[in-house]
């Protein structure tokens, strides 16, 4: 795009660049502000849990071993319990992910077709619900993010989630549908027949692509329309491999055209994605390729939003537990002995959290796994993240 201005008697050429467009906030995520006070108060503001390991998908870059769903593993009863728990520790704005194994629609104390009687815990009243650990969580006011495929996704569901305090983020790593169902280890998860024509206006033309079937009915439905702060809730979980990345800047326009949070997400080389890392990692060339690409796209301050190689909240000032319990540092780490929220409070829990944390993060800094300027053409990378790759590459293990 070209202007023509006037100087010195002559008209001048000044090329101008286009200018990034700004990212659409995802709702349900705490503000820094919020962050911070909760990191001076040591009060846990985000409670990041698991559903069952109970997958149809099988992704190459996934850091859990999701599959199957497995003996023992936590029914609505125990989030219930914990999620009394964290209502009851402080009086902050608080907020939930269902995040970490397998796909949520497939467990039923996140959706259950049929119902699930409930006590309000707030009245005392009884209700049924479709959607127990949000319906549940919402009475408390606490809001309520969660990853999906969107395989399972119909208008019906997409309706009554509209009306729900919650956001959501889907799964797309690239416009192309064979490589997306290659990219998820599932043939007929993502083929032809599931993707549908959807087209938007760009600058200049009218773009016509396919999108996921799932995704166009939870936009259909309104989840990525802006409120009055121009946040969306709706998202996009992108993960940035060899294989997509070349696509990559063509989803995230998608997304900022269309009020799409994009969820730019480096490999965690735990689980399925240790054994696939060294053929999925991104080269240094390729790195920078696509992060100048984005920084077109999006200013250079895209790698602040979450999930965009920072500390994401959870690390920051939550509690995450895996689908037995057990109590984690965060969606990407590991179980490290800290307690199960079965048998033990949130709130005996928590300060073994925070401590734990700041070893983890003083031991990375001595060994120079993390710290010092970031380079301004590298995507960061969050700890947990640094860790295992570090591990990885100096011991050739797999987790």
């Amino acid at each position: 795009m070209t202007e023509f201005m006037c100087g010195f008697g002559k008209k001048n050429i000044v090329e101008r660049k286009k200018s990034p467009t700004a990212i659409p906030k995802l709702e349900g995520f705490p503000s820094e502000e919020e962050l911070l006070r909760a990191e001076r108060e040591t009060s846990p503001l985000v409670l990041a849990l698991s559903v069952s390991a109970h997958c149809n998908l099988k992704c190459k870059y996934c850091y859990t071993d999701a599959g199957e769903k497995l003996p023992g593993e936590l029914n609505f009863e125990n989030h219930k319990k914990i999620i009394d728990e964290f209502a009851a520790l402080n009086k902050n704005k608080k907020y939930i992910v269902i995040a970490m194994m397998g796909e949520p629609f497939l467990d039923k104390s996140f959706y259950n077709a049929k119902g699930t009687k409930i006590k309000d815990p707030v009245t005392g009243n009884d209700f049924e619900s479709q959607f127990p650990i949000i319906d549940y969580a919402n009475k408390y006011n606490i809001k309520v993010v969660f990853f999906t495929n969107t395989t399972i996704m119909d208008p019906e569901i997409a309706s009554k989630l509209k009306n729900k305090d919650v956001s959501i983020i889907g799964k797309l790593n690239t416009l192309n549908p064979s490589l997306q169902e290659e990219m998820t280890g599932n043939r007929g998860s993502f083929i032809e027949e599931n993707w549908v024509n959807y087209e938007y206006k760009d600058e200049k033309e009218i773009k016509k692509i396919k999108v996921p079937k799932g995704l166009k009915i939870l936009m259909d439905a309104g989840l990525n329309k802006a409120d009055e702060k121009g946040s969306t809730r709706l998202g996009v979980d992108i993960i940035l491999t060899k294989e997509n990345y070349k696509d990559i800047p063509a989803v995230v326009e998608f997304c900022l055209k269309n009020g799409i949070h994009p969820v730019l997400d480096t490999m965690i080389p735990l689980g399925t994605a240790a054994k696939k890392y060294p053929e999925l990692k991104l080269e240094l060339e390729e790195d920078k390729w696509l992060y100048k690409k984005l920084v077109e796209l999006m200013g250079p301050e895209f790698t602040k939003e979450e999930f965009t190689g920072r500390p994401c909240s959870t690390f920051r000032a939550g509690i995450a537990y895996d689908n037995f319990g057990n109590v984690k540092m965060c969606c990407g780490g590991e179980t490290e002995n800290l307690g199960n929220v079965k048998n033990d409070s949130l709130k005996k829990i928590y300060p073994k959290i925070v401590e734990h944390k700041e070893m983890f993060l003083k031991n990375l800094k001595e060994n120079g796994v993390i710290g010092g300027a970031l380079k301004p053409d590298m995507f960061p990378e969050c700890p947990v993240a640094a860790n295992f790759r570090k591990k990885l590459e100096n011991h050739n293990e797999t987790y």
